[in-house]
């Protein structure tokens, strides 16, 4: 993009604003404390508690809060509700988010554990409870182990160019690619009085227990305590075993004038690491001698959020944020023999430990037809020793510094639009080049500005008549490197590294447009196409090879080379969704991606699809889901695809009485044994335990009781 239209969008932007701010003072008494009414509307077609399907518009977050999302995004968002968890009964935040629509869920194995992704390839950000999570081995250890009992709803904000919600820039990105879009987590909140019981056992030595108290009484006072534990034995010799014990609490007060809220929430559980597997075998274990576990992994996060309301639609918002993950990742090496050294292995006792602090201050302007909203983020990420691969070389000190303005405008009972700004400063107090390869001596980084991240947006729904919704969103991001990741160079034949290679920043124009339709209550339809293009896309093109171009000898003389091409990414999602009678509805998704000719284009399946049903009738109510995942790769290096599965999950409730519901349900329910994940080459200096595949385990099922009292 060049610099004039770049400009053109940056103007448009600060006139939008700057109409935003004059819409207030005029008449100061004619405005109450409402919600934008594009902010509110709930399609009166399927807002049943047995839907299958719920989007942005079910997304009932106040116009005031930063994690709003504006009317243009409505289309492209997928809730999860409580509801909807309760009938699928998920082992796993992860199995929930690899059901949604288009998202690319990986299980890595030993260290880095899972990945997710949507659009491309481009890590999605995390916050629960307005708490930012860093996409790392934190944010793994949080997704993996939070309780599905605890969790009131999922959203899943497919693109990032809803700019109050977190940082454009990811923490740990050497490539500098932004965050595609954000998973936003809440967890449970009374709305009024709540006794609920939980107990569950299932195969693999499975068993669970939770409980939940809260409520929301008639002065504005709310609290909630909820308690869960789970244990999964795993399956014989799979060494995929976990358990955990979780507390949640929370307690709140709402005034005409001002609402809070203090949560905690504290996780302590230990996780073993899965064996990879020789290819078309669930028995023949890779390396059976290479045994890893997190024992503890401890996560916590703690939140306090305030809202003052002024007079006249204007409200001050204020959070302060910490969290934390503790692990303790153990490797026995059980006499492994270093293929360099001649020596034997020693086990490995890592402390990996990473905590987030985060503060935010906004403020919101509403009339009965804008909302505008300015505000800053500051974040700061520590580790003391590092985590995952580059444990060993902390400590590690940065933070991030954000600036943020939107405004939203609905101009007529039809057309309703939207624009937004922001810039994040990336700062290092303390680091090393952690991208670069380690060497022997890697080098210390001390404050240091990494440069700053921009993006501008603006998007714009319109209702055409009382079946169509049109929207159209438009972005510009441009998003610094790392200024220590290494390149590549090609001499003699052999790929080296490349220690001067200059970098530029990555800058992404994308586009998105689409279509609601509501023909009828048992027919709905949406589609959504999106075009990116992205300047300067940095992908890696060696992994493990020392200064010299051969294979390192050891992890420490180890270098990941990277060059930067420009790259299109395009692709549609579609959905068919509605109620059949009162009783039954369903949902449908699809999602086609591609980049062209691109390499990378390969590494994301090109299609994927879901299908849903749920019933509620009488004393019976029950949920089935349908996942298809197409073809792809892990690395371009792999010589072996992994994907191509469909799996089924069912579930059935009977309602014995008032107080107690029984449940039989089923994960996987074919016993598909399938890969998200392989390695097709050993590491030098140690043959098997990074090769192999990471199979699925199969069939999951068992019995839950619910008793509320």
């Amino acid at each position: 993009m060049n610099f004039f239209r770049y400009k053109i969008l940056l103007q448009l932007t600060l006139i939008s604003l700057s109409i935003g701010g004059t819409a207030y003072a005029d008449s100061p008494d004619s405005v109450s404390q409402v919600e934008l009414p594009a902010q509110t509307i709930i399609g009166a077609k399927e807002k049943k508690d047995n839907a299958a399907y719920h989007d942005g518009n079910d997304y009932k977050e106040p116009a005031y809060s930063r994690l709003s999302i504006p009317e243009s995004s409505k289309a492209s968002t997928e809730m999860i509700t409580h509801k909807q968890i309760e009938r699928m009964h998920p082992h796993s935040v992860l199995e929930i988010l690899q059901r949604a629509m288009g998202i690319n869920y990986t299980y890595q194995g030993v260290k880095v554990r899972e990945t997710l992704q949507d659009r491309g390839g481009d890590n999605l950000g995390l916050i629960i409870d307005g708490s930012y999570i860093v996409y790392s081995q934190q944010a793994r250890g949080m997704l993996s182990n939070l309780p599905v009992s605890m969790i009131d709803s999922i959203t899943i904000v497919r693109d990032s160019t809803i700019l109050t919600l977190g940082p454009i820039e990811a923490f740990k990105s050497p490539t500098g690619a932004p965050n595609q879009g954000f998973v936003v987590i809440k967890t449970l909140q009374s709305a009024q009085k709540t006794r609920q019981l939980s107990l569950s056992t299932g195969n693999f030595s499975t068993n669970g227990q939770s409980i939940h108290i809260g409520d929301k009484t008639d002065n504005g006072l709310s609290y909630d305590f909820a308690f869960a534990h789970k244990n999964f034995g795993g399956k014989s010799n799979w060494n995929n075993g976990y358990d955990y014990n979780a507390v949640l609490a929370k307690i709140g007060k709402t005034t005409k004038t001002t609402s809070n809220e203090l949560s905690l929430y504290y996780n302590d559980g230990s996780s073993e690491s899965q064996m990879g597997f020789v290819r078309s075998s669930t028995s023949i274990i890779a390396d059976p001698n290479y045994v890893a576990e997190y024992d503890p992994v401890k996560a916590a996060i703690l939140g306090y959020n305030f809202y003052k309301h002024w007079s006249n639609g204007s409200t001050t918002g204020f959070s302060l944020n910490y969290n934390k993950l503790d692990g303790r990742f153990t490797a026995k090496h059980n006499g492994i023999m270093n293929n360099t050294t001649g020596k034997i292995f020693a086990d490995e006792y890592n402390q990996e430990d990473e905590s987030v602090y985060e503060g935010s201050l906004w403020h919101t302007w509403q009339t009965k037809n804008s909302v505008t909203k300015i505000g800053m983020q500051a974040l700061k990420w520590k580790s003391p020793k590092g985590a995952i691969y580059f444990y060993g070389y902390g400590p590690f000190d940065e933070q991030i510094y954000s600036a943020y303005a939107s405004y939203q405008q609905k101009a007529g009972r039809k057309l309703t639009w939207d624009s937004a700004v922001r810039i994040d400063r990336h700062h290092v107090t303390d680091s090393t080049e952690k991208y670069s390869g380690a060497g022997d001596n890697p080098k210390r980084i001390h404050d240091e500005w990494l440069g700053s991240a921009k993006s501008i947006a603006l998007g714009a729904a319109y209702q055409a008549d009382n079946t169509y919704k049109l929207f159209a969103r438009t972005s510009y991001t441009e998003t610094p490197p790392n200024s220590y990741i290494v390149g590549d160079k090609v001499v003699g034949g052999k790929h080296k590294p490349d220690f001067s290679a200059e970098f530029d920043d990555d800058k992404r124009l994308k586009y998105e447009i689409g279509v609601t339709a509501n023909y009828t209550l048992a027919f709905n339809t949406s589609l959504t196409g999106f075009y990116y293009d992205i300047q300067n896309d940095k992908s890696a093109v060696k992994q493990g090879i020392d200064v010299n171009g051969n294979s390192a000898a050891s992890a420490v003389d180890s270098y990941t080379t990277y060059t930067q091409s420009n790259v299109t990414r395009k692709g549609l999602e579609l959905s068919f969704h509605g109620m059949l009678n009162q009783y039954l509805s369903y949902n449908t998704a699809y999602t086609y991606f591609t980049a062209g000719s691109d390499a990378s284009s390969a590494l994301v399946p090109h299609s994927q699809y879901t299908m849903s049903l749920m019933y509620d009738k009488d004393t019976y109510s029950g949920a089935l889901s349908v996942l298809h995942v197409g073809t792809f790769k892990n690395a371009l290096t792999d010589t072996t695809n992994v994907g191509n599965f469909t799996t089924v999950n069912a579930s059935i409730s009977k309602r014995i009485n008032s107080n107690l519901t029984v449940s039989i349900f089923g994960d996987n329910i074919t016993n598909q044994h399938y890969a998200t994940n392989h390695r097709d080459v050993d590491r030098p200096d140690f043959t098997g335990a990074v090769k192999g595949y990471w199979y699925d385990v199969g069939a999951l099922y068992g019995v839950q009781l619910d008793y509320s009292f």
